[in-house]
């Protein structure tokens, strides 16, 4: 299966994007925005998970209504640079290959949503997943995590150093 250059871009940075009260907040506008021109992926799932969050006065400060966070859904779904891969959480657990994984990577309670993210990704042959939970995804060997903190600091080293050149 040939390897697609386009990155999943995870749950995490929609909300962080979302969430202005989020320390994270302008680094996942920033690297959205850069994987936006190049052009990039969401699960379905990631969008269930973004919900679920931006929703919640638990784990969001300052939670979206349901309709906003429907509105912000729509908008990613009918944005010509974001292509929404379908989970289809049936194809995955009656793969005898990736049901022997749920074992092999002892998957239990959340961990699940990681692992279906990561299936989908292998289905589809999308190596990178743009992602502030990287750790979640280094123990699948066909997923490359790319942390937007460590990301925005290589390019901006990168910029630095082209620049000390000219």
């Amino acid at each position: 299966m040939s390897v697609n250059p386009k990155p999943l871009i995870d749950s995490n940075v929609l909300i962080y994007g979302v969430d202005k009260e989020s320390l994270y907040h302008e680094e996942s506008l920033s690297v959205f925005r850069e994987y936006l021109q190049k052009g990039c992926y969401l699960a379905d799932l990631s969008l269930i998970e973004f919900f679920q969050v931006i929703t919640d006065s638990k784990k969001t400060p300052k939670p979206c209504s349901p309709e906003e966070a429907s509105q912000y859904i729509k908008h990613f779904i009918n944005t010509p640079e974001i292509e929404v891969l379908k989970l289809i959480i049936l194809d995955i657990l009656n793969n005898p290959e990736l049901n022997d994984d749920l074992k092999r990577y002892d998957i239990t309670r959340y961990g699940i949503y990681d692992y279906l993210i990561a299936s989908c990704m292998r289905i589809n042959g999308i190596r990178h997943i743009v992602t502030f939970n990287d750790k979640d995804f280094q123990k699948y060997e066909w997923v490359e995590p790319v942390n937007p903190k460590t990301h925005l600091t290589n390019q901006t080293n990168t910029t630095n150093k082209t620049n000390q050149i000219k």
